[in-house]
């Protein structure tokens, strides 16, 4: 072999070993780093939420460049709270060298004890000094997107989503889809933080995955029903505005002081401003628009730990579509013609026995059916007590 391609041959083999030495040697730098800095934000995550963070499994490599990550856990007081498994971020260069700051995490798999979350208390956040305030606002914003398969946890439901989130310094979007190409609902939500406004939309979300949740925080048991919704949020001196549009399709539902049996409608309808005061701790409504298996009513409510009132008024309520809310078999097969104006109002202060009323008329009603022909000639009608006992009654 030529020597002079012998030499080449050697100070090629000795600039790729080099290189390896000096990747190698990068790398574990790197990664010495990426430890300290993880560091710093398991502490920082734990002294601002109480929340203790876990990172196993980190693995860097600058050709490409791409730092891994096998497994983080969040826990609160012993309990597991989310766990993010087979992570890699990407588009590393790009945050490093390019003008506009960006960053992909992609991970496989996400589960959320949800239930969970809602229970661990997170400490209030610290007022800013103005240097600190500007200091943040001279930073380069840097936005980053997470994409994953996320699993929610409500005590024994299981509700799963594909997530895509991103978010910088300013605001950001979050996506969520359920599984199933045609028939799965998304959820979005986009807020700004600087601004103190979100919006959220609901379309076509199955409400019965999150059937646990909303029992326990309304009483509401929902078994069935598809939810489409639009709502504006802003935060203003501790109040919470909303502005909302919300409709349920094929809703079943059950709640005890409302009747013994499950409703079932076609279509239920919210559309409203809903006040909420974080001091005061109470939340309201005035004179929204509610539509109910067809039909329609205004609402004003108002709940705060001392005292509850709602009134609901309905004007030309067609008769014959109160089937629908009347499950007593004794309706089944009649025909009503005719409108119902029904106002019904409910009050309690403190400790205070409640007070209820209704008002109610009817305006040109008619028996459409034959159900009511009976009542043209005398009959026999037996009274029921509470004891058994019968009674017969002559009508006539």
């Amino acid at each position: 072999m030529n020597t002079k391609l012998k030499r080449i041959i050697a100070a090629v083999i000795f600039l790729l070993v080099s290189a390896a030495i000096v990747i190698f040697a990068l790398e574990k730098v790197s990664k010495g780093k990426i430890d300290g800095f993880s560091s710093k934000a398991t502490a920082l995550i734990k002294a601002k939420y109480g929340i203790d963070s876990e990172i196993s499994g980190l693995d860097v490599s600058l050709f490409p460049p791409r730092i891994f990550v096998k497994k983080v856990l969040f826990s609160h007081s012993g309990n597991e709270l989310a766990v993010i498994e087979k992570c890699s971020l990407e588009n590393i260069e790009e945050m490093l060298f390019q003008e506009e700051k960006k960053l992909d995490v992609k991970c496989a798999e996400t589960m959320i004890h949800a239930d969970r979350v809602l229970k661990s208390p997170i400490p209030d956040k610290r007022a800013e000094s103005g240097d600190k305030k500007n200091e943040k606002a001279a930073r380069p914003d840097i936005s980053i997107r997470f994409t994953t398969d996320t699993e929610f946890v409500f005590g024994t439901i299981t509700q799963n989503f594909t997530t895509d989130l991103t978010i910088s310094r300013s605001g950001g979007k979050a996506l969520f889809k359920e599984p199933g190409k045609d028939k799965g609902g998304t959820a979005e939500i986009m807020f700004s933080l600087k601004e103190k406004n979100a919006s959220v939309r609901f379309d076509g979300m199955d409400l019965k995955k999150l059937r646990e949740i909303i029992k326990n925080k309304t009483s509401f048991d929902i078994s069935q029903g598809k939810i489409s919704a639009f709502s504006e949020i802003s935060a203003e001196n501790g109040k919470i505005f909303t502005k909302n549009d919300v409709s349920v399709e094929d809703i079943t539902f059950f709640q005890p002081l409302i009747d013994s049996q499950p409703f079932a409608l076609p279509l239920f309808r919210f559309k409203g401003d809903v006040t909420f005061d974080k001091n005061e701790k109470s939340a309201g409504t005035k004179e929204a628009v509610l539509s109910i298996g067809g039909i329609n009513a205004t609402l004003s409510a108002y709940y705060s730990k001392n005292s509850k009132e709602f009134s609901i008024k309905t004007e030309s309520a067609k008769l014959n579509k109160l089937e629908t809310l009347i499950h007593d078999e004794a309706f089944e097969g009649y025909l009503f013609g005719g409108t119902l104006e029904l106002l019904a109002e409910y009050s309690q202060e403190g400790g205070e026995q409640p007070v209820f009323s209704v008002v109610g008329n009817l305006v040109e009603p008619k028996q459409l059916s034959e159900r009511m022909d009976y009542l043209k000639l005398p009959f026999e009608y037996i009274w029921t007590n509470e004891d058994g006992s019968t009674r017969k009654i002559f009508v006539g």
